[in-house]
């Protein structure tokens, strides 16, 4: 992919033998008990088109995307395309197999939109910092806030551990995406 400005930044299939939640210093989140918590963590499994990630932005430290299939015994059963627009002159890319991308600090990015999903896949991404932040002057309106999220209560907790995912999944998973 690196025939493009950006497409250096995508590395994809970066798989290795044996495949070996949210998580951020912020305030309300488990994280947020340590001081200097160093990076914002999000995992999500994608699987059904939308827009995930709202207007272009960028931040003042660099960020990780990992897109992988859903399968955690095999990630390259990849079920989606992802359209993932980059740099100021919004350069398209589709992301259709396991790919890291690199974002370094000030680069712009997004939208980001699941255009398919044949099977879900696996989204996490990895800011390199404990606290969501844009630059400065970035509309920082479209990320939820801690107190929009709703964890899943202990009863469910259970629930799910049993294999009961019946009217359990799926109900809070767009009210965490941001």
């Amino acid at each position: 992919m690196a025939s493009s400005k950006y497409g250096k930044y995508f590395m994809t299939e970066p798989i290795e033998i044996g495949p070996m939640l949210h998580v951020c210093g912020e305030e309300g989140c488990i994280g947020g008990q340590f001081s200097g918590f160093p990076v914002e963590i999000q995992i999500l499994c994608l699987t059904e088109p939308g827009v995930m990630i709202h207007n272009p932005h960028s931040h003042t430290v660099d960020e990780l995307f990992f897109i992988f299939g859903g399968n955690p015994r095999n990630y390259f059963e990849f079920g989606a395309e992802i359209e993932i627009m980059m740099g100021e002159e919004q350069e398209r890319h589709i992301v259709d197999k396991t790919t890291i991308i690199y974002i370094p600090k000030g680069v712009v990015h997004c939208p980001i939109t699941t255009l398919k999903v044949d099977k879900p896949v696996q989204w996490m991404h990895v800011l390199f910092q404990g606290r969501y932040q844009m630059a400065p002057g970035e509309d920082v309106s479209g990320h939820p806030k801690h107190e929009d999220r709703h964890p899943y209560d202990s009863n469910e907790i259970v629930e799910l551990r049993k294999g009961n995912t019946a009217g359990i999944l799926g109900k809070k998973t767009k009210a965490t995406r941001r």
